[in-house]
Order: C-alpha cells, then structure tokens, then sequence
C-alpha cells in the first residue's frame, strides 16, 4: 500500500466526475483486425437506463446473428466446389520448387 501523507487542503468530491452538459466526447481506438465496428456507445450515469440500453441491444444483437448466419449459409452454398480429383490448392508447383532448390 502506498504511503499515506496529510493533506489538509482536501475535500473528497463524490461528484468530481459529473457534468451537466458534454460538448463532446471521443475514442482513442487501436483496430488489430480491420473492418471493426463500434455503434450503440451509451454514456448514462443511469443504471435503469443502461439496463434497458442493454436488453435492447442484446435483441437487436441476436437478429443480426441469425441474419449473418444466415448469409454465411447461403453464400457457403452458392460457391463453387471443386470438382472430384481437383485440388483447391496446387501443391504440385511448391514440390518443384522445393526439387530445384535442392538441387542447388
């Protein structure tokens, strides 16, 4: 534990972080994988608020799921598949080059 020092000129403020009005606010974010999406930021010093904040996000989350889904499901059904003896992957070529640089 740190150590603890007097210190007459405080004044514990449990509303230090409140203000009335915010002109603005922002996010100082790092994307490790790109295309991410940030929406339905809330900012409430409402617990009731935030909790029906929550339940509706968590509906409309679960929608858009199923509906991904979906989506995925469809498009996996609709690519082409490779027909019998046909390699999606030609390793053929990586085994010749790994002959001649042996050969090196």
């Amino acid at each position: 534990e740190a150590k603890k020092i007097p210190n007459p000129e405080y004044v514990d403020d449990d509303a230090v972080y409140k203000f009335a009005d915010f002109g603005f606010i922002g996010f100082d974010l790092w994307q490790v994988k790109g295309g991410t999406i940030f929406d339905n930021v809330i900012i409430t010093d409402d617990k009731a608020e935030a909790d029906s904040f929550a339940k509706k996000w968590k509906a409309i989350s679960e929608v858009e799921k199923k509906s991904k889904a979906e989506e995925d499901a469809k498009k996996a059904a609709e690519a082409p598949k490779p027909e019998a003896g046909e390699d999606e992957d030609d390793d053929d070529e990586d085994e010749d080059d790994n002959k001649d640089s042996e050969e090196m």
